[in-house]
């Protein structure tokens, strides 16, 4: 997918961070990760292994590129949701990182107003709010 792409692409050695969202995403306003954060993701309130951790945002810097290729070999697509078993094993369990989780009110399927970025989950991207949404870019 397209985490896995962008893993091991040069971008963490052109860029100081990068920050990765499903394609049904909108931007809606300007987005702000403090700088003490290494990495940020959405963890849930789940106990599926597989769920746990949204693939769907990601943030990553570059002094995390050796597990940003470590992800990347372990996303190999054999496999639905492996980019967020991954995740969870990787970034949440094993730990040690400056790690931000992130919230309805930075990333929401929910047409949270307060949010900075809107994704299309499931029934929610046929929702009225988000299709408005998706229309300002048209």
């Amino acid at each position: 997918g397209i985490l896995q792409t962008v893993l091991t692409e040069s971008l963490l050695e052109k860029h100081d961070a990068v920050l990765m969202l499903d394609a049904d995403s909108v931007i809606r306003k300007p987005i702000e990760i403090e700088p003490e954060y290494e990495l940020a993701l959405i963890v849930q309130k789940l106990e599926a292994y597989d769920r746990k951790v949204n693939g769907g945002c990601v943030y990553i810097t570059s002094a995390l590129k050796p597990l940003a290729l470590k992800l990347s070999e372990l996303m190999d697509g054999s496999h639905w949701f492996n980019d967020q078993i991954a995740l969870n094993r990787l970034c949440v369990k094993r730990g040690g990182y400056k790690l931000k989780i992130l919230d309805d009110s930075f990333i929401s399927w929910k047409g949270n107003p307060d949010a900075s970025i809107w994704t299309g989950k499931g029934k929610n991207k046929f929702r009225q709010l988000f299709v408005d949404e998706v229309n300002k870019w048209k």
